[in-house]
């Protein structure tokens, strides 16, 4: 794992509270209000004010919410609207919605006197103390970082194709789902502005959206986290969700569909059930899936193979 959070406290930095921000769309109130609630089950005491990015139209489900959060741990969600016309030419795919976008604004949106926030997607959830990233040091050696992030591992290949798409070389690409921004410095640089415009011009070699974008900006620009800080489907071939702090649910599978085999799967309705979604039932949740889901594996496998001659 990457030991990027290793660095001594900024001295500069007084917050002894971590602002949290998400974005969401209508179909992901359920999964943000999961995520919210295990940051607050894990972090209530260092968990400062805690933004809201949507463009929801009707507003009761979200009031629901937020009064449920109000009750439960005396936290308020502090909701801001973004018209949902402000990237509705921007490069979606699979399971995206334009709200992946959203945090692009986050310098313009977020209260002037926040100089450091924490973006969370919300299909993540956050199973350990994440308090030592209040007073994370963004200060380099000659300069600072504009944000803290984990490594996506990419391998060369994966690396050569940024460069090939976007002119520039990469050593390293960080997954965008948990960061760490340095507002006063994305202020001072004018980042929404600048995030906008490089989007509008790479529009037609994007493949990660965003994510493609902001490492294009902030390349070389970015600190390590350690990857107990983003884990995701890629480690699931190794048992270190045991000490993962976040567990990121990415890709197109994710643990509200039946058919889901992430091995923290069970981490998402363990929160699920403390919330008032509980009582959901997956969409996919059919006889047909119950039947493949009951089969054993060493049976799957044989009959994807056999499928797979039929196909040649």
């Amino acid at each position: 794992m990457n030991q990027g959070i290793s660095g001594p406290p900024d001295s500069h930095i007084e917050q002894k509270a971590l602002h949290i921000v998400f974005a969401a769309d209508q179909h992901y109130l359920q999964h943000f209000t999961v995520a919210c609630t295990s940051l607050l089950e894990n972090n209530a005491l260092i968990t400062g004010r805690i933004f809201l990015l949507h463009d929801l139209g009707n507003l009761n489900e979200l009031s629901s919410i937020s009064e449920f959060f109000e009750e439960k741990y005396s936290k308020k969600i502090e909701p801001i609207r973004v018209p949902a016309t402000v990237f509705k030419d921007y490069f979606i795919s699979i399971h995206l919605s334009h709200s992946t976008y959203f945090r692009y604004l986050i310098p313009d949106l977020l209260p002037e006197g926040i100089e450091r926030v924490l973006f969370l997607d919300s299909d993540l959830i956050i199973h350990g103390d994440i308090g030592e990233l209040i007073a994370l040091d963004f200060k380099t050696r000659d300069d600072e970082y504009d944000l803290f992030a984990v490594d996506h591992h990419f391998n060369s290949e994966g690396l050569e194709d940024m460069e090939l798409r976007f002119g520039s070389s990469f050593n390293k690409y960080f997954n965008a789902g948990v960061i760490l921004i340095n507002l006063r410095r994305w202020r001072e640089r004018k980042i929404s502005g600048i995030l906008c415009r490089n989007t509008e011009t790479f529009m037609d070699r994007l493949k990660y959206h965003d994510q493609d974008i902001l490492n294009y900006t902030f390349n070389n620009r970015w600190g390590l986290l350690d990857d107990i800080y983003n884990y995701r489907e890629i480690a699931r071939y190794n048992d270190h969700i045991k000490t993962a702090k976040i567990i990121h649910y990415s890709g197109d599978s994710k643990p509200w569909h039946y058919l889901n085999d992430h091995p923290g799967k069970y981490l998402y309705w363990h929160y699920l059930k403390k919330t008032p979604f509980k009582g959901f039932v997956p969409n996919d949740k059919t006889f047909s899936n119950k039947i493949k889901r009951a089969l054993p594996k060493s049976f799957k496998f044989f009959l994807k193979r056999i499928i797979a001659s039929l196909g040649n």
